[in-house]
């Protein structure tokens, strides 16, 4: 007897948290991918992931390609058991953007320490830039 994509689901975040893993935000998705998919049996065929990914409401352009990299793991997991799940490629919705550049506004109070981080590379201002931080926002 095949099981449903909801057992399947939980059979998972089971085995996930068993191994120490524990992400609401990543539960809930795959729970919805499940509802998503209710009285779907089988392999799950490659349409219906972008499909639900889609599907959301956010106005974020990036949330689609977030939600369709947290069901890829479940996926992958089970065309590891099945060998007939289909897996869509990484990055099919575009990235992810989960790094965002942060951007560095000059306060008043910060002024003086632009001056002294110019021509500074990540690899030199860390130990550097970190204490001069430490400094500046512990007075």
């Amino acid at each position: 007897m095949t099981r449903s994509v909801a057992e399947l689901v939980e059979s998972y975040v089971a085995m996930r948290r068993g191994l120490g893993y524990r992400s609401v935000t990543h539960e809930r998705s795959l729970r919805e991918f499940a509802r998503h998919l209710e009285g779907h049996e089988g392999p799950i065929p490659l349409e219906k992931t972008p499909e639900w990914a889609i599907s959301t409401l956010s106005t974020d352009p990036r949330n689609p390609a977030r939600r369709l990299a947290r069901v890829r793991g479940l996926l992958r997991h089970l065309h590891a058991t099945d060998g007939a799940t289909d897996v869509p490629a990484p990055g099919l919705l575009g990235p992810t953007g989960t790094a965002i550049r942060p951007t560095c506004t000059p306060t008043p109070r910060s002024s003086t320490c632009w001056p002294r981080l110019a021509g500074w590379t990540p690899s030199t201002a860390c130990g550097p830039l970190l204490r001069h931080l430490v400094r500046v926002v512990g007075r």
